[in-house]
C-alpha cells in the first residue's frame, strides 16, 4: 500500500474550456513486435503447430508448414487480443493436445479440425483450470485412451499429479490404486494396444483406465523416458538396465545394463541407448548390439532430441572429457564429428546425412549457443542464429525445412526455419507485424526542449514538441558501442547520464556538440541536484560533484548506505539516505548530522523542515520527530513532539503546497494521518483526509497538493484522489479509483500549464492520460490512445515551456514519444469571466493533538507495520559489443513504496562481482547491465535499497547465459 502525492500550481477557478491538443510526437522506430513462439510440435502432415503472440488476437495457435506463407493462425479461440494461451502443446499421433485458459483442446492443425475437450466454465474442469494456470506444464502429458486422452495433472492445492480421462463427455479424475500412494508422482508415458504405461517413482504400471485394468509391469524403474517402438515399450530401470515390454506380455524385461540419466530414443524399429561402452541399440529380431562411440550424455532437454537419425547415420550428443561433443555412427564406425561445439542440445535432422543442433563454439570462452550445422566428416556454425539464456527450444520437422524459435538481432524471439543450408536458414516470415516502437525510457529537460533515450537501437534525441524538431543527439558511446544511456537527470538546462557500455559519465546541452563525458567510469549514478556551480549525485556510496569539466568531477568524501534523497535548498543541500545517514553540502563543502534516522525533507525560506532522530538510537530520548533547521545545518529546533517516548511519530512525505507544508505522521492517540504546518513549522493541524495510510511520494510543482489514498472500506477497494492546499478548508477528494492492487495506482503527476497531468488506470480504458483542473468535474481521462480496456501506460511526464513530452502505447506505432500542447482556450466573449466553481471542503474528522501542558489519551503505542515486499524481474539479453555483454534487467516491486533505489549484483558462484543500482519508477525499474567477467555460473540478484518508503527485498537469483 502506498501514497502519492503532487504539488501543483492551479487556479481555484475552473478555466476556460479548452481544446486539449495531445498526439504522437513521431513515430522513430523501425522494428516490429516480437511472437515469442512456444511449443513447437510437428504433425504427422508435415507441418507444425505452436503458440504465439500478435497484438491483434493475443497468444493463440498457428501453423506452419516451413514457409512464410503458409504460417498462419489456426483459429482464435479467445476472440480478440486477450488469447488463449495455448501451453503443453504435445503431438498424439495425428492430433496435438493442448491447455487454454478457458479447456483442454485437441488439434490436427485446421480450423475446423480444432475442438475443445473440456470446458473449463464448467464444474467438471473448474479444478483442472486451476491446476493448469497455477502449475509449470510438464512433458509426457497426454496419451489416448478409449475415445478420450488420459493425461497428468498437478493438484490446484498441493501440487500432487492426478490422473484425468478426458472424453467428449467431460473430464475424470482416476482412482487406480488401493494404496493412494502409488498414484503420486506418476507421468503418463506411452499408449500401446489401447493401453497406457504409467511411470511412477517407484514401479511402471499399465493401465485400461479402471482399477481393475491396472496391473505393475515392473518395479523399480523410477523416473524415466519410455519409448515405443513397434509396440514395444522401452525405459531406463534400476542402476540405469534397459527394460522392455514386449508387445502383448505384461511385465517388463531387463535386456542390458546401461547407464542412468541418460538419453533414450526409438526410431523405427529400434531403440538407442546409453551403456559405459557407448551408443547401444535394441530390437525385438537382434536383441542388443553395441555401435560404441563416446557414451550419449542427457542434455537438459531431459533426452528429448538427443539422438537422431538423418538418413543411414545416427548422431547424438556424446560424453566427451569434461564436455559433450557431436558424435556419429555411419552404419559401419563410431567417431566423434570434427569441430569446435560442445555443450550440445536438440539435434534435428535437416536432410539426409547432415543434423541441425545448438551447442557452445569453445573459441568464444563465454559465449552463447549458436546454431550448427553438421554432416558425419565435420560441422559449421550458421551465421545470425542465437539463443539467449539457458532455455533452449523445440525443433520440428515440416515438409520444408525444419522451424525452431530463435532470437534475431533485435533481441526478439522469432520462428526461424532452416533446409539444412546456411543460406537457407533464418527467420520465417513475421507472424507479429506490427510497430513495436522505439519504446522511449526516461526524459530530462534541457532548457525549451526534452531529452530522451531510445532502446531500439540506444540513441540519445532531443525534442521541441515537434516533429521536424525531434532529432538525433548521439548514437555510440566513446567505444563506438551503442550509447545506451541510463539514470538520466538533469537541472533543467544540463543533463547527465551514464553510458549504458563505456560507464562514463555524460552531460548535455541537447546538441551533438554539447553531448560529451566528462569522467568515469561509474557503477551507477543518481542525480541530487545542482547547488551552485556544482551538481551533485550519488554512485557507488559515495557523493559527488561535478561542474561539467574531468577536473571538477570529484568525491566529494562522504559515504552513505542505501538510497540518497536529497532536498535542495536556496544556497545549500541535505542528503539523507535510508535511515541513518543525513549529509549538508554546499557543492564543495560537506558536514554529517549527528542523527540516529532521517525519513523527510523539504526546503523552507532560510532552511529546512525535517523529520529526523538526534543522537544515537540508544542514546536519544526522543523518537523522529519534526525538526527546523538552519542553512547550514549547524542549529536543529525540536518543532513538535508528537508521539512523545523513543518511538516517535515518523513523519514523512513532506511536500510544498504553496505556503504550508503537508507531511505524514502517526501517534497511538490518532494512529496514522496526513498534517500540514506553515513554513516555519508552526500551525500544526490535520488533514480530512481518509483511507490508509503507508507510503507518502511527493512532487513539489507549486500551491496544490495532490494525494491517492487507499479506502479503508473492505467492500469499496481502490483509491481516492484528493486535493488540498494544506488546509482543512482546501482539501477536497476529487474522484475514486476502483481498484485492487498497487499497479493501478495514478501516477505521474505533473503540473503543466493551467492543469495536472497523470496516469490513471479504469476497467473501461485501462492505464491512460488523465487531467484535473482541482475540482470533481474537472477530473477526467484526456486521451484513450489505446482504445479498449488495454492501457497505452503513459510514462515519463515531462513539462517544457510549450509542451509537455511523454511515451505512450498504440497497436499503429508502438511505443513512441507523445506531446501535448498548450492548450488553446475556446472562443469567449473578452474579459468575461470564468463561472465560479463552489468546493465544499470535507469535515475534519479526528481532533487536533492535546496541548503540551495537557495529558493524552493514550493507548499503547502501535508499531509501524512493516510490508512484505516483492521482486519480479527479467532479464534480456541485448546487442554487445567485443567482449562486454548487455542485459535488459526490468521488472516491478509489489507490496512497498513504488520509488527509490535498487541494487542489481552479479555474481560468480558465492562472489559478487559487480554491482550497480537501478531508479524505481511507479513500482517498475528498467536498467542496462553490462558484464565483462568471463566463465560460467555467473547470476544476477536484485535487492531493493531500504528508505522509509521501500521495504527491503530480494528478487530470485537468476543465471546469465
Amino acid at each position: 500500500m502506498f501514497i502519492g502525492v503532487v504539488t501543483a500550481l492551479l487556479a481555484l477557478a475552473a478555466p476556460a474550456a479548452a481544446q486539449d491538443d495531445v498526439g504522437l510526437l513521431k513515430a522513430l522506430g523501425t522494428w516490429t513486435q516480437p511472437s515469442d513462439p512456444a511449443d513447437v510440435v510437428a504433425l504427422a502432415d508435415g507441418t507444425a503447430v505452436f503458440s504465439a503472440e500478435d497484438a491483434i488476437h493475443g497468444r493463440e495457435l498457428w501453423r506452419t508448414d516451413g514457409t512464410a506463407a503458409g504460417t498462419q493462425l489456426v483459429s482464435d479461440l479467445v476472440p480478440g487480443p486477450e488469447g488463449s494461451f495455448p501451453v503443453a502443446l504435445e503431438a498424439v499421433g495425428d492430433l496435438a493436445y493442448f491447455y487454454t485458459v478457458n479447456g483442454v483442446w485437441r488439434t490436427d492443425g485446421t480450423s475446423a479440425g480444432t475442438r475443445r475437450l473440456v470446458d473449463f466454465r464448467t464444474a467438471s474442469g473448474m479444478k483442472a483450470r486451476t491446476a493448469a494456470a497455477e502449475n509449470e506444464p510438464v512433458r509426457q502429458r497426454f496419451q489416448p485412451l478409449g475415445d478420450g486422452v488420459l493425461f497428468v495433472q498437478p493438484d490446484a492445492y498441493s501440487g500432487e499429479p492426478e490422473l484425468w480421462h478426458l472424453r467428449p463427455s467431460g473430464a475424470k479424475k482416476l482412482d487406480l490404486f488401493d494404496d493412494p500412494q502409488l498414484g503420486r508422482q506418476l507421468t503418463v508415458s506411452a499408449a500401446v494396444d489401447g493401453k497406457v504405461l504409467l511411470t511412477g517413482t517407484y514401479s511402471q504400471y499399465l493401465t485400461d483406465g479402471t482399477r481393475e485394468g491396472t496391473q505393475e509391469v515392473y518395479p523399480g524403474v523410477g523416473f524415466a523416458p519410455v519409448k515405443t517402438t513397434d509396440g514395444h515399450l522401452a525405459s531406463y530401470g534400476s542402476g540405469g538396465s534397459l527394460v522392455v515390454l514386449r508387445r502383448g506380455e505384461t511385465k517388463s524385461t531387463v535386456v542390458s545394463p546401461g547407464l542412468e540419466y541418460a538419453p533414450l530414443r526409438a526410431i523405427g524399429d529400434a531403440v538407442y541407448f546409453a551403456a559405459e561402452d557407448g551408443l547401444r541399440r535394441w530390437t525385438a529380431a537382434d536383441g542388443v548390439t553395441t555401435l560404441g562411440g563416446p557414451p550419449p550424455a542427457w542434455s537438459e532437454t531431459g533426452g528429448e532430441q538427443d539422438i537422431e537419425r538423418s538418413g543411414s547415420t545416427i548422431f547424438w550428443t556424446g560424453s566427451s572429457g569434461s564436455r559433450t561433443r557431436l558424435a556419429r555412427w555411419d552404419g559401419q564406425t563410431a567417431a566423434v564429428v570434427p569441430g569446435p561445439a560442445y555443450g550440445l542440445t536438440r539435434i534435428t535432422a535437416a536432410g539426409p546425412g547432415t543434423v541441425l543442433f545448438w551447442a557452445y563454439d569453445e573459441r568464444e570462452e563465454d559465449g552463447e549457443r549458436v546454431l550448427w550445422l553438421a554432416g558425419a566428416t565435420g560441422m559449421q556454425r550458421v551465421p545470425g542464429e542465437v539463443l539467449h539464456g539457458d532455455w533452449t527450444y523445440r525443433m520440428a520437422k515440416t515438409r520444408n525445412g525444419v522451424v525452431y524459435p530463435a532470437w534475431t538481432e533485435h533481441g526478439d524471439l522469432e520462428l526461424h526455419r532452416s533446409d539444412g543450408t546456411p543460406g537457407g536458414t533464418g527467420q520465417l516470415g513475421d507472424v507479429n507485424p506490427l510497430p513495436k516502437g522505439s519504446e522511449p525510457y526516461g526524459a530530462a529537460r534541457v532548457g525549451a526542449r526534452v531529452l530522451f533515450p531510445t532502446a531500439e537501437r540506444g540513441e540519445l534525441w532531443v525534442t521541441d514538441g515537434t516533429a521536424a524538431g525531434t532529432t538525433t543527439v548521439r548514437a555510440l558511446d566513446s567505444t563506438g558501442a551503442p550509447l545506451d544511456p541510463v539514470w538520466m537527470d538533469s537541472d533543467g538546462t544540463t543533463a547527465y547520464f551514464l553510458g549504458g557500455n563505456d560507464r562514463l559519465l555524460y552531460q548535455s546541452d541537447g546538441t551533438a556538440a554539447g553531448t560529451r563525458p566528462i569522467a568515469g567510469p561509474f557503477n551507477g549514478f543518481l542525480g541530487l541536484g545542482r547547488v551552485g556551480a556544482a551538481f551533485v549525485f550519488g554512485t557507488d556510496g559515495e557523493l559527488w560533484r561535478t561542474d561539467g569539466t574531468a577536473a571538477g568531477t570529484y568525491s566529494l568524501g562522504e559515504t552513505y548506505a542505501g538510497e540518497p534523497v536529497a532536498v535542495n535548498g536556496d544556497r545549500s543541500m541535505l542528503v539523507t539516505s535510508g535511515y541513518w545517514d543525513s549529509i549538508w553540502t554546499d557543492g564543495t563543502r560537506t558536514a554529517r548530522l549527528p542523527t540516529g534516522r532521517s525519513i523527510a525533507g523539504v526546503a523552507v525560506p532560510g532552511g529546512f523542515l525535517a523529520g529526523m532522530e538526534l543522537g544515537s538510537p540508544d542514546d536519544s530520548t526522543l523518537g523522529t520527530e519534526l525538526y527546523r533547521l538552519d542553512e547550514t545545518a549547524t542549529r536543529a529546533e525540536l518543532l513538535a513532539d508528537l508521539e512523545p517516548g523513543k518511538t516517535g511519530s515518523v513523519p514523512r512525505g513532506m511536500t510544498r503546497a504553496g505556503d504550508r507544508v503537508v507531511f505524514v505522521a502517526g501517534t497511538s492517540a490518532f494512529g496514522t494521518r496526513w498534517y500540514s504546518t506553515d513554513l516555519s513549522g508552526g500551525g500544526l493541524q490535520p488533514l480530512p483526509i481518509g483511507g490508509a495510510v503507508s507510503w507518502p511520494y511527493a512532487w513539489e510543482t507549486g500551491r496544490y497538493t495532490y494525494i491517492t489514498a487507499w479506502s479503508s472500506d473492505p467492500d469499496r477497494q481502490g483509491m481516492t484522489l484528493y486535493r488540498t492546499d494544506g488546509t482543512p478548508a482546501g482539501t477536497v477528494a476529487l474522484r475514486f479509483f476502483p481498484f485492487d492492487d498497487n499497479e493501478h495506482a495514478p501516477l505521474d503527476f505533473t503540473a503543466f500549464g493551467d492543469t495536472v497531468w497523470f496516469s490513471a488506470w479504469d476497467p473501461e480504458h485501462g492505464r491512460e492520460l488523465w487531467k484535473t483542473d482541482g475540482t470533481p468535474a474537472g477530473t477526467r481521462m484526456a486521451a484513450d490512445i489505446l482504445p479498449g480496456p488495454d492501457s497505452s501506460d503513459p510514462a515519463d511526464l515531462l513539462p517544457a515551456d510549450d509542451f509537455l513530452y511523454f511515451s505512450a502505447f498504440n497497436l499503429e506505432h508502438g511505443a513512441e514519444p507523445w506531446r501535448v500542447w498548450r492548450p488553446r482556450p475556446s472562443a469567449e466573449a473578452p474579459g468575461e469571466p470564468a463561472p465560479p466553481v463552489t468546493i465544499e471542503p470535507l469535515p475534519v474528522p479526528l481532533p487536533l493533538p492535546p496541548a503540551a501542558d495537557q495529558p493524552a489519551a493514550r493507548r499503547d503505542t502501535l508499531p509501524l507495520k512493516v510490508e512484505r515486499a516483492t521482486v519480479s524481474v527479467t532479464v534480456k539479453r541485448l546487442r554487445g559489443a567485443g567482449a562486454r555483454k548487455r542485459w535488459r534487467v526490468s521488472g516491478r516491486v509489489a507490496e512497498s513504496g513504488c520509488s527509490g533505489r535498487l541494487r542489481i549484483d552479479v555474481n560468480r558462484g558465492q562472489r559478487r562481482v559487480k554491482s550497480t543500482t537501478a531508479r524505481l519508477r511507479r513500482c517498475r525499474f528498467d536498467a542496462i547491465v553490462t558484464t565483462t567477467a568471463r566463465g560460467p555460473r555467473l547470476t544476477l540478484t536484485i535487492r531493493t535499497v531500504p528508505t522509509s518508503t521501500l521495504v527491503a527485498a530480494r528478487s530470485r537469483t537468476v543465471r546469465l547465459r
